[in-house]
């Protein structure tokens, strides 16, 4: 290693080192790397175009370090799969993916394929599972399409490791951050006040009132205390 590339790693643990700290102190304690983008953490979904070389960046091996000293919860959701098996490596500790489905269900970058799905559950981890139209079905995304995510995700691993994460977006401002929202909606699942149009659709489908229960509020709860140890 030269000196300038030892003064160039120096610095960037500096500038992550005082951004968590200072971040701490307002009392965030979870973090996401990337977007629809590559940057000098991690290579998000969405960054298909871009040159540089995908996966976790040197920026993202530093913030893991100090993640894992101030117990944040890491989260996957928006990572590409390169980025997504390089976190999963780098450490053990239990993964979030906040808000993504099944690609099996439905096969958008987006989503997590069977094989992350099982390595978040393998590490105690929860998956989040996400309302926006695009991320439910390519064509029709609906209230039952979505319960379809819900019914896989729990045979392949089990109901203790679901969550919701919706991403509902119908409050938002119009901004200019580079990528649009989908015009499409899921039907039946358009916004908060639907949930309970999701709840009698779950117990139709077979989820228990327990496991309902579980989903919609006990999983995430018992995450979140297991692993912020403040």
């Amino acid at each position: 290693m030269t000196f300038i590339e030892h003064w160039e790693g120096k610095h960037l643990k500096d500038k992550i080192d005082n951004a968590f700290n200072h971040l701490h102190q307002k009392g965030f304690r979870h973090s996401i790397f990337a977007w629809n983008e590559w940057n000098s953490f991690a290579s998000g979904t969405g960054a298909e175009s871009i040159s540089q070389v995908k996966g976790l960046q040197k920026g993202g091996a530093i913030a893991i370090d100090k993640s894992r000293k101030l117990n944040w919860l890491l989260d996957v959701s928006h990572l590409d799969e390169v980025s997504f098996w390089d976190v999963y490596h780098k450490t053990n500790q239990p993964l979030i993916a906040s808000h993504s489905n099944a690609y099996a269900i439905c096969p958008h970058e987006r989503n997590l394929k069977d094989d992350q799905l099982k390595a978040i559950a393998k590490r105690q981890g929860l998956i989040g599972l996400n309302a926006y139209p695009t991320f439910v079905d390519k064509q029709q995304p609906s209230i039952d399409r979505f319960v379809d995510h819900v019914a896989y995700i729990a045979d392949l691993v089990g109901t203790e490791y679901i969550a919701f994460g919706f991403d509902f977006v119908d409050y938002l401002a119009t901004y200019e951050i580079g990528s649009s929202f989908s015009t499409q909606e899921t039907i039946g699942l358009e916004n908060v006040t639907k949930i309970a149009n999701l709840i009698e659709v779950m117990e139709k489908k077979g989820f228990t009132s327990r496991e309902i229960q579980a989903i919609s509020f006990d999983n995430a709860f018992e995450f979140i205390k297991n692993n912020l140890k403040d």
